[in-house]
């Protein structure tokens, strides 16, 4: 299990792209702004990574929250 942290959309996805290489466990995605963190969960569910990407849900608003319940 791996924390991915990025200042852009760009990099959210380089960063997924890069753990689900190496590793099967579970990517947190908790650290980044809400705008970078929905990215990584509508690129997640692009590449068929959704199962594996997990929200902290103490910092995700209720957009977000509803956003990341729309895409599952």
């Amino acid at each position: 299990m791996l924390d991915v942290a990025a200042s852009t959309k760009e990099a959210m996805e380089k960063f997924i792209n890069f753990v689900a290489s190496v590793t099967e466990g579970p990517i947190f995605n908790r650290l980044s702004s809400a705008e970078v963190r929905t990215a990584g969960i509508k690129y997640a569910k692009e590449v068929g990574l959704e199962k594996r990407v997990v929200n902290d849900a103490c910092l995700i608003g209720k957009t977000l929250l509803y956003l990341f319940h729309r895409l599952l």
